[in-house]
């Protein structure tokens, strides 16, 4: 999992969420992948200032994935 982020002037958060085909072929599990990391970053929402986030999925394991999220928005 990698994490850019930078400050932005507006008064909400936005994300982008990338899971290359080289992490897995099918692009339902690509897609799902996208779905499980919106999933994890809608809970920490409230705690992300105002932020252009994009997220970049290393990994096609789920638990892992929200895992990293989780770790990452932590040390932020």
């Amino acid at each position: 999992m990698q994490i850019i982020f930078l400050p932005n002037r507006g008064n909400v958060s936005r994300f982008a969420f990338i899971v290359s085909a080289s992490v897995d072929k099918r692009a339902t599990k690509r897609n799902r992948i996208k779905r499980v990391m919106r999933e994890a970053v809608r809970g920490l929402l409230p705690r992300v200032g105002h932020y252009d986030v994009v997220l970049l999925a290393r990994s096609t394991n789920e638990e892992e994935v929200v895992k990293r999220i989780h770790e990452l928005f932590d040390s932020l």
